[in-house]
């Protein structure tokens, strides 16, 4: 009786490894504990189990290799691009790390769970993995993941050399060819971000084969709309254009694609005639301004002290305070912006909240910034340049 009730908490505890592997879902160590607990599962035991599913499956050795080819594929991708400083390069770059932080987060979820005893290592290499180009640690060499079966050690070393040596090298200043091949590419943000690059090259049109796949994908009305703008010629802001302009704001950088794309949907288009004060000093501040089209300029007084343009932004620091405006922005032709409240913004740090203080080290450093080369200037946090 006793030999049949640890083969059945054996394969029950089995089962609900190989489940969990197969649906990539997250198992961390206390969670593996207390399963190991509730079926008398010892250190071993977990460990025979992991190497007969590694072994004798080798759809999961699979998912791993596959992982870690899609995240090199990932790496060769971005080091071909030609950055040439547009935002929507820019935004197509983010959303291609963004691939690569979804997908490594796949591979290590996987790994932790298969060689949970070797935490430390595996730490090390993600470390490594998520921070690119950084000097590698000469204490980490391919005996640091010899635990690991050895075609996975051997491909995930020459991954982490590469991430270490990522290096953009890219001699062609243009991207048309790159940008026409990711139209088809299998991620749909990386496809549809290709798609707001794809929008300047008005001579060209979309492939009947991009066409087909965009069409059915027209429940996503995001994608409906982009698609709509390009085939249409139409001017307007969708949703993605919305997070691009969003991006390009330093402290909106980082976020994640998804949290991008819930701010963006917060944001409104609001438009200004020439010669219109768009916020005046000493008024209350609650909303940040971001400039599509058109210039302004900042005046102090009945000084001008600064000319913003495409790119600019100003009032983020109303996002946070109550602090009367400390410059006018008036324009000087018309003017497009994309606009956050202050009430939107707030709803969206109590859900990311680590987002808040990011926010208040990028204002602290611009006004330090401003303070110790030239003089603090209320008028000079109103520019990024």
């Amino acid at each position: 009786e006793k030999s049949s009730e640890r083969r059945h908490q054996r394969n029950s505890y089995k089962k609900m490894i190989a489940d969990a592997l197969e649906e990539h879902r997250e198992l961390n160590s206390i969670y593996i504990k207390s399963l190991q607990k509730q079926f008398c599962i010892s250190d071993q035991v977990h460990k025979e189990i992991t190497d007969q599913l590694l072994n004798s499956d080798e759809k999961f050795k699979s998912d791993v290799l596959s992982l870690i080819q899609q995240i090199k594929s990932l790496l060769d991708l971005q080091a071909s691009i030609y950055t040439d400083k547009s935002r929507e390069i820019s935004f197509l770059i983010y959303t291609i790390e963004n691939e690569y932080n979804i997908k490594l987060y796949d591979l290590f979820k996987l790994l932790n769970v298969i060689y949970k005893d070797n935490k430390k290592e595996l730490d090390s290499s993600i470390n490594i993995l998520r921070n690119k180009n950084m000097i590698l640690d000469p204490k980490f060499d391919k005996n640091s993941i010899d635990f690991m079966d050895n075609s996975i050690s051997d491909s995930l070393y020459k991954l982490i050399i590469q991430s270490t040596s990522v290096n953009n090298n890219v001699i062609v200043d243009n991207n048309k060819e790159i940008i026409r091949g990711l139209l088809n590419h299998k991620s749909i943000p990386i496809a549809t971000s290709a798609l707001l690059k794809f929008k300047d090259y008005k001579e060209e049109s979309l492939p009947e084969s991009v066409l087909e796949r965009f069409e059915s994908l027209k429940e996503d009305n995001d994608i409906s709309d982009l698609l709509d703008k390009i085939m249409n010629n139409f001017n307007k802001i969708t949703n993605y254009d919305k997070m691009m302009y969003l991006h390009n704001i330093p402290v909106f950088k980082s976020i994640k694609f998804r949290e991008l794309n819930l701010l963006a949907h917060s944001a409104k288009i609001l438009s200004f005639k020439a010669n219109e004060y768009i916020v005046k000093q000493g008024g209350m501040g609650d909303t940040l301004f971001i400039i599509i089209s058109g210039n302004v300029n900042v005046e102090v007084g009945a000084v001008v002290v600064n000319q913003l343009g495409d790119k600019d932004y100003f009032g983020e620091i109303a996002l946070l305070g109550d602090s009367p405006r400390t410059a006018s922005v008036k324009s000087v032709s018309d003017v497009q912006t994309l606009t956050l409240s202050k009430d939107s913004f707030k709803t969206f740090i109590y859900e990311n909240p680590s987002i808040s203080v990011q926010l208040m080290k990028e204002i602290i450093h611009k006004l330090l910034n401003n303070t110790g080369q030239r003089g603090f200037s209320s008028s000079s946090i109103y520019s990024d340049k």
